[in-house]
This record gives structure tokens, C-alpha cells and sequence, in this order.
């Protein structure tokens, strides 16, 4: 799906979008896979029972350190998973 139809989707702007994938850390995507429409439900029902976004991207930072913990204690890798490059 492109953005204005995951902008539709989750009954947001794409200027809503554009923040949160900026907050976030997410990538910008020609098409966005339904996990990407997925996380940013999450995020705007989080929102909408009162959850600051400052609480949502601290949690999702806390998150992210942890999931490099994991990835370099079982792999052995010296740096975080989130520098590393994808091919």
C-alpha cells in the first residue's frame, strides 16, 4: 500500500505519519508492508488511551537496545544490530 492509502487505513494524515516515522526511526517505503500499518495502529491506539509519545518512543528505543543485546550476546557481534547494514 502506498501513503495515502496507509494514511486512509489508519484514518490519519500522511503529516501524522510523516511525525511518527520520524520519531520512531521508521524508513521511508515506496509501499508499506501490513506489519508497517500494523506498528503504527499500535501506535496511534496507544495514543488514543492516553499513552504520551514520549512514553511510546522510549519504549520502543528501550526495545530496540534490547533486541541488539539479544542479537549480539547469541551471535557474538560487537556492534548493534540497528548499525549494521543490510543487504
Amino acid at each position: 500500500m502506498n501513503l495515502s492509502q496507509l494514511s486512509e487505513h489508519l484514518s490519519r494524515t500522511a503529516l501524522w505519519i510523516s511525525r511518527m516515522r520520524k520519531q520512531f526511526g521508521l524508513p521511508v517505503l515506496e509501499q508499506y508492508p501490513e506489519s508497517y500499518e500494523t506498528f503504527l495502529r499500535k501506535i496511534r491506539d496507544h495514543k488514543n488511551l492516553g499513552v504520551s509519545e514520549e512514553k511510546l518512543v522510549n519504549l520502543w528505543n528501550l526495545e530496540r537496545k534490547l533486541i541488539d543485546i539479544l542479537i549480539s550476546t547469541s551471535t557474538g557481534l560487537s556492534f548493534p544490530y540497528s548499525q549494521r547494514k543490510v543487504y
